[in-house]
């Protein structure tokens, strides 16, 4: 739903895991804050209905936010 890095068959394939993090952190804040939950209801998203967000955010405004990579743990 969404996440191409994760079908085998494109060029989006993800070839390091850090790549797949960031791109599935990416898409969650997608899913959650822009993204409309159903349609009957098209301005409302999971974060509006939880209560954590008064109004839908614009791709413009998540993209402004920069992210400090996670420390992964060397196996």
């Amino acid at each position: 739903d969404g996440i191409s890095r994760l079908v085998r068959r494109s060029w989006a394939m993800a070839k390091k895991l850090r790549w797949l993090h960031g791109h599935l952190a990416i898409w969650v804040c997608y899913r959650n804050f822009i993204r409309a939950r159903i349609n009957a209801k098209p301005l409302e998203t999971p974060a509006m209905k939880l209560g954590l967000e008064k109004r839908q955010w614009c791709v413009r405004e998540l993209l402004e936010w920069r992210v400090f990579p996670a420390v992964v743990a060397q196996r």
